[in-house]
């Protein structure tokens, strides 16, 4: 099988939003895995400063690596982090972590890798899933020469 390669990925800026009212999150998929059992997503999350943190339930296990930036972090317990780039998280499953950014913003590179029966992903949600990551002008950007 050959690897993929998304030359320079962490260097693109244009992110769709999240959608979330109040708050200034981005995220898009770059990839994901075609292996049923243990499916690995690939992408990218930004948090600029915002009037609203993000605050997200995690229904899947999840890693993130700070690239750029800063971002304040924290879970349900209490627990929190002033992130900065070369910072790396790990979420389980039920987490509850919130997102703010006290200045421009982080950028994260995504790592989410799900264990056996954490997050069934059917032959349909895979295809949205890649179908998402091909319609999406982020990572459609990429030319044929980056994405090897």
């Amino acid at each position: 099988m050959a690897m993929t390669h998304y030359q320079q990925a962490t260097k693109r800026t244009e992110l769709p939003s999240m959608g979330v009212e109040g708050s200034n999150a981005f995220l898009a998929d770059l990839t994901i895995s075609e292996d049923p059992d243990k499916t690995i997503v690939g992408g990218f999350f930004r948090m600029e400063k915002s009037d609203k943190p993000l605050v997200y339930t995690y229904t899947y296990h999840e890693m993130k690596i700070i690239v750029e930036g800063e971002m304040i972090i924290s879970d349900e317990t209490g627990q929190e982090v002033h992130a900065r780039a070369g910072d790396v998280f790990y979420f389980p499953k039920g987490s509850v972590i919130t997102f703010q950014s006290p200045s421009v913003g982080a950028r994260l590179l995504l790592r989410s890798k799900t264990r056996r029966r954490s997050v069934i992903f059917t032959d349909r949600t895979r295809h949205k899933i890649n179908a998402r990551c091909a319609e999406n002008d982020y990572f459609r950007s990429f030319s044929a020469d980056n994405r090897r």
